[in-house]
């Protein structure tokens, strides 16, 4: 069989194993603050319409395909509200109220979505670009207790990337923090008035970037890989501010080797670093169907060269 790390640049490991008592429960205690400050956030920006928060749906093919199925019009999502600057376009995004009503699809024709690939639905698999948030980070400039929790992610997350490889990193807590919050520079206007800011306005020239994945219940997230297409992607982590979630409440990380698989439970002390330069964006994985109300979190940070 192969080897999670040696084959596929992928470790899952814990906090404890790296850092002092003292430091996992101050870490612990902030994402229990983060959390609160999480909702309060989300609860405002997922009403927001037109959607402009997460990451660009590359095809229309799932809205069509669900549009045709729902009880309510979703068509306005054909209309762009995310510009892409290496594209030149405005593509649409999958919002909170759509992304709801397909689980809710799902569970009433009991549909197995553990299972469901692209081949049972088509494009299924952008189904997640409506669990990306970056409201809830404030974008690339957030504050109080969201800072603390995404600063002590940085110590995290370095000090593990240093243990999986030889040569040297020289990335630096905090380094992708915005100075300038009132930077217009990146806006972009649409034809008719609407405007958004690219990627580069809401982070510090991309070379770090970070967002919230939000798993409400019965959520899950369809199998994919997380091949790159930006050479200049070293590494993903996976960050999980959770506490006390167990195996029956699902939102479980699955991964398979040889298609055979593997579950992790997803709770603040567990961390999976990926090794893009050593096969990590080829590993399938999926998250399993959320079974409670409690919502599930994993904070996806990449770090460029």
């Amino acid at each position: 069989m192969k080897d999670l790390l040696k084959d596929y640049g992928t470790a899952i490991l814990d906090t404890r194993d790296f850092f002092s008592q003292s430091f996992v429960e101050k870490y612990k205690k902030t994402i229990i603050e983060a959390r609160k400050e999480f909702k309060l956030k989300l609860d405002v920006c997922t009403a927001t319409l037109p959607y402009n928060d997460g990451c660009p749906a590359w095809t229309s093919t799932f809205i069509e395909y669900m549009n045709e199925r729902l009880d309510k019009d979703y068509s306005y999502l054909y209309t762009g509200s995310y510009f892409h600057k290496d594209t030149d376009k405005w593509w649409p995004q999958i919002d909170h109220n759509f992304t709801m009503d397909c689980f809710e699809y799902f569970e009433k024709n009991n549909m197995d979505v553990n299972t469901l690939t692209n081949e049972d639905i088509p494009s299924l698999s952008s189904l997640s670009q409506g669990f990306y948030h970056q409201c809830a980070f404030d974008f690339a400039y957030p504050k109080k207790a969201v800072e603390d929790y995404l600063l002590m992610n940085d110590e995290i997350n370095i000090k593990m990337m240093k243990s999986m490889v030889t040569k040297e990193l020289t990335y630096e807590v905090g380094e992708w923090i915005a100075n300038d919050i009132n930077n217009n520079s990146y806006k972009v206007t649409r034809d008719d008035g609407y405007e958004d800011f690219v990627d580069q306005g809401k982070w510090k020239n991309e070379k770090r970037h970070k967002h919230l994945n939000v798993f409400y219940e019965k959520s899950f997230m369809p199998l994919h890989t997380d091949d790159q297409d930006d050479p200049n992607v070293s590494f993903i982590c996976q960050n999980y501010p959770n506490i006390d979630r167990t195996i029956e409440d699902g939102s479980l990380f699955r991964y398979f080797i040889d298609e055979e698989p593997f579950d992790v439970l997803t709770n603040y002390t567990t961390h999976i670093i990926f090794d893009v330069n050593k096969g990590a964006g080829d590993i399938p994985h999926l998250v399993t169907k959320n079974n409670t109300d409690k919502v599930r979190y994993s904070s996806y940070e990449v770090y460029r060269d």
